[in-house]
């Protein structure tokens, strides 16, 4: 996902420049601020993760932590004001802008949660690998 969000963010900046550097950088200190989150909410409960196959079930994880609890409604609204940011700027393809906003936060948010993903798939594999010897 990291490569897919940096290069829809590359390409998006680079279509909709020079207006999408400020944009870009509001997006990255959303996304930076929103992995931090998720960092500390994967840190608050590890064991919670490692039990979840779907998306919907790390949501609902995430849900029950205090930190995770922060970050959903942070990503809503950190989305709403990159929005309202580019339409205060008024200047280029509103929709580039937003999606090169978006696809910032994105990437940075993946880096920035890539070492605790890294963590709980090692977890995993230990439990797994533990329970199969039993």
């Amino acid at each position: 996902m990291i490569l897919l969000w940096g290069a829809l963010a590359g390409f998006a900046t680079f279509i909709s420049a020079p207006h999408s550097f400020i944009v870009v950088i509001v997006g990255l200190i959303f996304g930076v601020l929103g992995g931090v989150m998720q960092w500390l909410a994967f840190a608050e409960s590890k064991d919670k993760y490692l039990n979840a196959s779907t998306m919907l079930e790390v949501r609902k994880e995430l849900r029950e932590t205090k930190w995770g609890k922060r970050y959903i409604p942070f990503l809503w609204l950190g989305n709403l004001v990159l929005v309202a940011f580019v339409i205060f700027l008024g200047e280029g393809n509103l929709f580039i802008l937003t999606m090169a906003g978006y696809f910032s936060l994105m990437f940075a948010r993946e880096l920035i949660t890539l070492k605790p993903t890294f963590e709980l798939a090692k977890l995993s594999t230990r439990n797994s690998e533990q329970g199969h010897s039993l």
